[in-house]
């Protein structure tokens, strides 16, 4: 005689996220928090942005993809170029003092699976950046 047992599982339908917020400060006439589609990039939004006559977009690449949370800041034109974290290029974060091609894939990809950097010090959360390199790019470096 065979005995036969039924489990009942019940299940909580899974939460997609459909939206994204993203915070906006700096060079703009009023911050703001604005509501984005989950996958939306950088060129999404920044038609969206009322910019002030100093804003400066000229490293902004345009092809980042948001996450939820991000906080995009507009930086001000500037006499001194300074270097993204944020949306700096391969080749232009290895530019920067002690960061060669391998820490510059790893700050891009830590920003591709983690989201823009919220603060500049965030950096050290890559691997292979610690505090001492921190200090010799901070001045070079801006979000």
């Amino acid at each position: 005689m065979a005995i036969m047992s039924f489990v009942t599982v019940k299940t909580e339908p899974v939460f997609r996220r459909t939206e994204i917020k993203v915070s906006i400060s700096g060079e703009v006439l009023e911050e703001c928090e604005l509501t984005l589609k989950v996958g939306s990039e950088l060129k999404d939004l920044l038609p969206l942005l009322q910019l002030t006559e100093n804003a400066d977009l000229a490293f902004f690449h345009q092809k980042i993809t948001l996450k939820n949370n991000d906080i995009v800041i507009v930086p001000p034109l500037s006499q001194e170029t300074k270097i993204s974290i944020n949306y700096g290029t391969l080749a232009e974060l290895c530019r920067l003092k002690g960061i060669g091609p391998v820490l510059a894939q790893r700050i891009i990809d830590y920003r591709s699976e983690n989201g823009l950097f919220q603060k500049l010090s965030d950096i050290t959360e890559v691997k292979g950046i610690k505090q001492k390199i921190y200090e010799k790019i901070a001045a070079d470096i801006c979000l």
